[in-house]
């Protein structure tokens, strides 16, 4: 079953009725590896919780480097710490890659709204049928040829689209690239075409930082991810609070 929202072009588009519980403008990324030192002894799960307070409402816990079972353990403490703060409703949590993971995580008890997948990962259509109707699926777009994709894409299965890099970023080092290795790269005039044809919500990152918000909400983005803009910056809350209320602010 579908309903009807409002793009920012004033449009109607159709969304699925798994997704609409679920408010995903304002997204981290966050895995131990990119805690850097000068956040001192601050955990993944202090940084999740500062951004959910100060208006972050959908976090991916994303790691390459941790093991499945250390991976479970981390979602298990997030999940937990964002319970004891009264924070739990205030946000999607999802695992980036790993459907083990999100069914571990979630026959220990903890609260895993869904995952994220990439374009060589686990389909979006298995992770729909072992998740659930109201589980949340995100994918990301293949930026070779988003606006193609996106056009034709089968959206029954997802709840969003993760669309990037918008700029540099050392986050995401498997980018796609050009055939003599160059970057492909998001513009505003790409993420306007496709806020025109997607049927589903497109959240846009790489590298994207304050100063992107104001062009990438004009340009008709659901909404921003982030990792860098809060996981690097010297106070992690502030940089959250900074973000989440420039966004909040415009129309």
């Amino acid at each position: 079953m579908s309903h009807v929202i409002t793009h920012a072009h004033g449009a109607p588009r159709a969304t699925h009725e798994h997704a609409k519980q679920f408010d995903f403008s304002r997204y981290l990324v966050i895995g131990p590896e990119n805690l850097p030192a000068q956040v001192g002894s601050l955990t993944v799960e202090d940084v999740v919780c500062a951004s959910v307070e100060e208006g972050f409402t959908c976090v991916q816990i994303r790691s390459k480097v941790l093991s499945a079972r250390d991976l479970i353990a981390l979602v298990q403490r997030v999940d937990s710490a964002l319970v004891h703060r009264t924070l739990r409703d205030k946000v999607c949590l999802v695992i980036n890659d790993r459907l083990d993971c999100v069914l571990a995580a979630r026959d220990a008890g903890a609260r895993v709204d869904g995952i994220h997948v990439g374009q060589s990962d686990i389909p979006p259509d298995v992770c729909r049928h072992y998740l659930g109707e109201h589980a949340v699926v995100g994918l990301s777009a293949p930026a070779a040829d988003i606006v193609h994709y996106i056009a034709h894409a089968k959206t029954h299965s997802i709840s969003y689209f993760g669309v990037a890099p918008y700029h540099v970023t050392p986050s995401k080092p498997d980018c796609d690239t050009t055939s003599t290795g160059e970057t492909i790269y998001i513009s505003a005039d790409d993420i306007q075409r496709l806020a025109q044809i997607s049927t589903v919500p497109l959240i846009v990152g790489g590298g994207v930082q304050q100063a992107d918000l104001e062009c990438l909400k004009r340009s008709g983005a659901t909404g921003f991810f982030v990792i860098s803009a809060v996981c690097s910056a010297e106070n992690p809350r502030l940089a959250a609070r900074a973000l989440c209320s420039t966004w909040n602010a415009l129309a």
